[in-house]
């Protein structure tokens, strides 16, 4: 009788070394998502946009928008529509959408980076080497873009503040 309640004691207590919580998750996200669906929407914000030290453009209200790669689920898409601004208030340059996928998004405390090296084309500058660094802090998004034209004279740099539509 001894040895039965004391195998019976033991499967119990080994039990509770069995059993797992929500909280094992290796993407560690509270609600059970990924990385990527945590930062997945539509920022609408201002941004400003500098080149060279010189001020471009500042608080144009313009959208961000980051979802899932269609290539890589584990990986997000950002993309600026209409990027259009004025150098020295001439002209507007229309350097039309930057869109960067392979986005590598990661979880840091309660905040998401998003980050990016990329060489995309736009319109204007042609083939140029993109950057994306970004922070998504409950529902609002900073994050900064860096256009290096190859070879050209145009290198802006965008900052993006924003919050989830």
């Amino acid at each position: 009788m001894k040895k039965s309640l004391f195998y019976l004691f033991a499967i119990v207590c080994s039990m509770s070394l069995l059993t797992a919580c929500s909280g094992d998750d290796d993407n560690g996200n509270d609600d059970g998502s990924t990385p990527v669906e945590a930062v997945v929407g539509t920022y609408g914000g201002t941004m400003d946009i500098t080149s060279g030290g010189t001020q471009l453009a500042d608080d144009l209200a313009k959208d961000i928008i980051v979802s899932k790669d269609a290539s890589d689920a584990t990986k997000a898409q950002v993309a600026l529509n209409d990027f259009i601004f004025s150098i020295g208030g001439g002209d507007p340059v229309n350097l039309g959408n930057i869109v960067v996928d392979g986005c590598v998004v990661a979880k840091s405390g309660s905040s998401y980076t998003i980050k990016a090296t990329k060489e995309i084309e736009l319109q204007y500058v042609k083939k140029c080497n993109v950057q994306i660094n970004g922070t998504v802090t409950g529902t609002k998004l900073d994050m900064t873009i860096n256009v290096s034209a190859l070879g050209g004279a145009v290198n802006p740099v965008v900052t993006f503040t924003g919050t989830k539509k």
